[in-house]
């Protein structure tokens, strides 16, 4: 929303209007982030799975 409407712009943040745009910028930093947290996620399936075993 904010690349596309002026309306949203945080204050303070106005001489970065081109940088919002900036598409493959924020492509590759959700690619980061979902590389990143793919371990995270299983550390987090396999605790939850091992607590399902003890309970049972």
């Amino acid at each position: 929303m904010i690349c596309h409407s002026k309306k949203l712009i945080i204050p303070g943040t106005e001489d970065l209007v081109d940088s919002y745009k900036d598409y493959k910028f924020h492509f590759i930093g959700s690619l980061k982030g979902m590389v990143l947290g793919l371990p995270v996620c299983l550390m987090v399936g396999v605790i939850v799975q091992i607590v399902n075993w003890i309970i049972k």
